[in-house]
């Protein structure tokens, strides 16, 4: 990984004051730039440069005092979703909205963005498992070390979740239906 990354953000970040959070390029890097599954807006002066109008939780930078100074408290607020407020009952979790969509309703309110960026060569860059389960962690050793020696599928690249072009999710989709909320939901 990146050993600029960090201060090219902050060096970013301490000039744009539009900018509340900022993340390394979601997906490793495809060719032309774009990204397969987000919208977003490129920065036509930085290759691998993105600007959201959302926030991700998954892996971010934020200064706090940024985050106090534009936005404040943020106020739990039920999901808007009927569907979302019976998953969390269901689920035994708060009925509150997800942090990242309390942020980015906030984010919006005040004119903030979100930038993720590969940086200066060789960049930094994540992968998000869509699903977890046993037979994902009894792979993931040999998923790390593929990406580390750099074996990245041209179909894997541009895309930040990791897909069946690196990892055969075919068991963990088989759980997953077996799992769905509503089957627990009538099940009781």
């Amino acid at each position: 990984g990146s050993q600029t990354w960090m201060d090219e953000a902050t060096g970013y970040y301490s000039s744009h004051s539009n900018v509340l959070v900022m993340a390394p390029l979601p997906g490793p890097p495809a060719p032309d730039g774009r990204l397969l599954q987000l919208s977003s807006t490129p920065e036509p002066q930085t290759p691998h440069s993105h600007i959201f109008g959302e926030m991700s939780t998954r892996l971010f930078l934020l200064s706090r005092g940024r985050f106090r100074g534009a936005i404040g408290a943020l106020a739990p607020l039920p999901p808007p979703a009927l569907r979302n407020r019976i998953k969390a009952l269901l689920e035994h979790n708060p009925s509150a909205d997800l942090p990242e969509h309390l942020i980015t309703r906030a984010m919006r309110e005040h004119g903030l963005v979100r930038r993720d960026f590969l940086g200066s060569a060789p960049g930094m860059w994540s992968l998000h498992p869509p699903y977890r389960c046993a037979d994902f962690y009894e792979k993931l050793p040999d998923l790390i070390a593929r990406i580390e020696g750099g074996d990245i599928p041209d179909a894997q690249r541009g895309d930040h979740d990791v897909n069946g072009s690196l990892v055969d999710w075919s068991e963990a989709v088989a759980l997953l239906a077996k799992n769905r909320w509503w089957r627990r939901l009538l099940s009781r």
